[in-house]
């Protein structure tokens, strides 16, 4: 019935440990097994979700890896780029300035490291050990970032970005696209862009209609997907925007939540 699952990282498919149990893992690969497809969509650029991909075997069977929530979507067997939809360069230092008039960190993701126009801030910190990313201090913002920018990141105190979320989605009156993946990240995108939108390219892909998906998250950027999913698994740590569009609540991520859904309706 379900021949693609779509799931979230953090919060969702890896633990509180950053690690999919061994629980998960194997039902995973059984899932695979019986030919069923993986898709992973996350917030995280390509580097920081390769270790992911490279556990779960998707470079050799047929896996699409969903990065910065939708902005850039890779088959991992040919590396070949499905879709892609940079943040329009021209809104990166008003960005940039958002930030700093705001006291917050920005962050943008070049290559196989963090930049960041303070490496100091403990969430930025975290950014760099959850994508196994070293972290670097800018001097000049602007003049050491080369394009594309995927996304960018404002990271501040977590009782302050859903106000400054709201407050961007007035100024900038749809030419981009806001959303909080973790209390302390708000991300900025380019127009339309989602995890939705990243594994309908997926769909696309593998000849797969939204029947056929079961997609598994926990956090505000994962309700599109959720949504639209044949079966949407909020986690049991889920925030309540996700609880609210789910077909069902699982176990949480400590609790291999992923697999036990997996075991009930694919395995």
């Amino acid at each position: 019935m379900y021949r693609l699952i779509a799931m979230d990282l953090d919060g969702t498919l890896v633990n509180s440990d950053k690690v999919i149990t061994p629980r998960t893992l194997s039902a995973l690969r059984r899932a695979q097994d019986k030919g069923v497809r993986l898709a992973i969509a996350t917030g995280r650029p390509v580097e920081g979700a390769r270790h992911i991909v490279e556990e779960l075997d998707m470079q050799h069977r047929g896996g699409c890896l969903v990065s910065y929530n939708g902005a850039l979507v890779q088959d991992c067997t040919t590396g070949e780029t499905l879709y892609e939809k940079p943040l329009p360069e021209e809104y990166v230092p008003r960005l940039l300035r958002t930030a700093t008039d705001s006291n917050c960190a920005f962050v943008v993701y070049q290559g196989d490291r963090v930049l960041t126009t303070d490496a100091s801030s403990e969430y930025v910190q975290y950014s760099g050990r959850n994508n196994r990313l070293p972290v670097k201090q800018a001097t000049d913002f602007m003049k050491e970032t080369v394009p594309p920018f995927y996304k960018g990141l404002i990271v501040g105190e977590p009782g302050r970005m859903a106000s400054l979320r709201d407050s961007l989605i007035k100024e900038m009156d749809g030419a981009l696209d806001f959303c909080l993946s973790e209390p302390f990240f708000l991300e900025c995108l380019a127009q339309g862009v989602s995890k939705m939108g990243g594994v309908e390219k997926v769909m696309a892909r593998m000849g797969i209609n939204a029947t056929e998906v079961m997609a598994f998250g926990d956090a505000d950027n994962d309700v599109s997907m959720i949504r639209r999913a044949g079966l949407g698994v909020a986690m049991g740590n889920a925030h309540e925007q996700a609880r609210r569009v789910a077909d069902i609540v699982t176990a949480s991520n400590d609790a291999d939540g992923v697999a036990e859904v997996v075991e009930r309706y694919v395995l």
